[in-house]
């Protein structure tokens, strides 16, 4: 079975043999949004330059890398945004 699989492979090369790895594999982005608060309760709000201009003020936002824990993602994007270090809490807090 192996062995007529790779033949076949062999005989599609090309522009069919990439429609079939990308059909194959999942594609998905992951977003991630963080209520970043400081000691006295303020919410960090950032302008954001890809927003809408009419409404570009909202929470810390990014994309997550692949294999990467959530909470970090919005670490890593609020250091990256605003050169600020935070530290993840629990959800629902």
């Amino acid at each position: 079975m192996k062995r007529v699989a790779a033949r076949l492979w062999r005989l599609i090369r090309g522009p069919l043999q990439w429609r079939i790895l990308w059909f194959a594999h999942a594609k998905f982005m992951v977003g991630v949004t963080g209520v970043v608060r400081n000691d006295a309760g303020q919410v960090l709000l950032l302008k954001h330059r890809m927003w809408p201009p009419e409404r570009p003020w909202g929470l810390p936002t990014g994309y997550a890398i692949k294999s990467e824990e959530f909470s970090l993602t919005i670490v890593r994007e609020v250091k990256e945004e605003t050169g600020l270090d935070v530290k993840p809490g629990r959800l629902g807090a």
